[in-house]
C-alpha cells in the first residue's frame, strides 16, 4: 500500500504508514506566482493499492486533494481509498435557510467518484455519509482515549452538550467512571449559556471534560468555569479534533489540569496518536 497526501507530512500519516504496513509516496507540491496550485505524484501507482489522506479544513486542502485524486486515479491503481482525519463543513449537512448549500455534500459529491471506499473520524453529523455515492465509513475513536487517560482516575467523563452524550457514555464505560452532560441555556439571541442542570456529587473528583471538536473554545471555557467553581480536584479536557481558532488552545490550557486532542489535526496538543485504532478499521474494510 502507498500513502499519499498533497500536503505536508504529519505525524499522523506516519504512524498510520507504519500501523498499516505501507510506504509514504512523495508528492511535489507548490503555488504557482498568481497563487494557483501544482502538484505531480513522483510515484508509480498502476496496480498498487492506494490510501489518500487528507483533511477538508480549508478550501485549499479541498482543491489539493481534487487535484491529487484526480492524478492518482489516472495512474492506475489497483484501488483507492480515502482517509478524511477531519471532514470541515460538515456542520453545513443540511440547508438550514433558502438559498444555502448543503456544503458537505458538495464535497462528498465532489470527491467520492475518484475513490472505491472513504473513512472519516468522528465526523460532526453522519448525516453527510448519505450523500455518498461509494461506502463512507465514519471511525470513531475510543480505544485511543482510553488508554491516553487510563491511569488518570476519572470520576466523571462530561460532555459539555447533551449532542456529546452518546460518546460520552462509551469512554465513561470503558474508564470505570459516570457519565454526565452540561446543557445550553439561550439567554437572548446572541448569548448562550452553560449550565448544569444535573445534580451530580463532583466535588473533589476527576473529571474529563469531551468534547468531538474544539473550535473557537467558547463553549469548553464556560463549561470549565462552571465545573471549577463546583470544587473539582483534577480538570482535564479532551477532544477528537482540535481546530483552536484565535489562539483558543493555550487559553484552554491555562484553564485546566491537562488539555489533549488526536493527532487528526496536527496541534502542541495532538498527545493522542489514534493511528492504530484507525489502521485496524481501514484494515477490517479493505481486505
Amino acid at each position: 500500500m502507498i500513502l499519499l497526501s498533497p500536503g505536508e507530512s504529519t505525524p499522523l500519516h506516519s504512524e498510520l504508514a507504519r500501523a498499516l504496513g505501507a510506504s509514504i509516496g512523495t508528492v511535489e507540491s507548490r503555488s504557482f506566482p498568481d497563487g494557483e496550485l501544482y502538484l505531480r505524484i513522483m510515484d508509480d501507482l498502476k496496480g498498487q493499492d492506494v490510501l489518500v489522506v487528507q483533511n477538508t479544513r480549508t478550501e485549499k486542502d479541498i482543491l489539493s486533494l481534487l487535484m491529487l485524486l484526480e492524478a492518482a486515479r489516472a495512474l492506475e491503481p489497483a484501488r483507492m481509498d480515502l482517509l478524511v482525519p477531519y471532514f470541515g463543513y460538515a456542520r453545513q449537512h443540511m440547508r438550514y435557510n433558502i438559498g444555502e448549500p448543503i456544503s458537505s455534500k458538495v464535497i462528498v459529491d465532489a470527491i467520492s467518484p475518484y475513490v472505491d471506499t472513504m473513512f472519516c473520524i468522528d465526523i460532526h453529523d453522519e448525516e453527510t455519509l448519505e450523500y455518498s455515492s461509494k461506502p463512507f465509513h465514519n471511525i470513531h475513536i475510543t480505544e485511543s482515549i482510553l488508554n491516553h487517560y487510563r491511569d488518570s482516575d476519572i470520576s466523571y467523563v462530561i460532555s459539555p452538550d447533551d449532542g456529546g452524550y452518546e460518546r460520552v457514555k462509551i469512554i465513561a464505560n470503558l474508564l470505570g467512571a459516570l457519565p454526565l452532560h452540561l446543557d445550553k441555556k439561550r439567554e437572548s439571541d446572541s448569548i448562550v449559556k452553560v449550565v448544569m442542570n444535573e445534580v451530580a456529587d463532583i466535588y473533589g473528583k476527576n473529571i474529563l471534560l469531551l468534547d468531538d471538536v474544539i473550535s473557537t473554545g467558547g463553549t469548553i471555557l464556560q463549561s470549565l468555569d462552571l465545573l471549577k467553581r463546583r470544587k473539582v480536584s483534577s480538570l482535564y479536557v479532551c477532544a477528537i479534533h482540535g481546530i483552536f481558532a484565535n489562539k483558543s488552545d493555550e487559553t484552554i490550557a491555562f484553564s485546566c489540569s491537562g488539555l489533549s486532542v488526536s493527532n487528526t489535526i496536527n496541534t502542541k496538543y495532538s498527545s493522542i496518536d489514534i493511528s492504530d485504532e484507525v489502521a485496524k478499521r481501514i484494515k477490517e474494510v479493505v481486505k
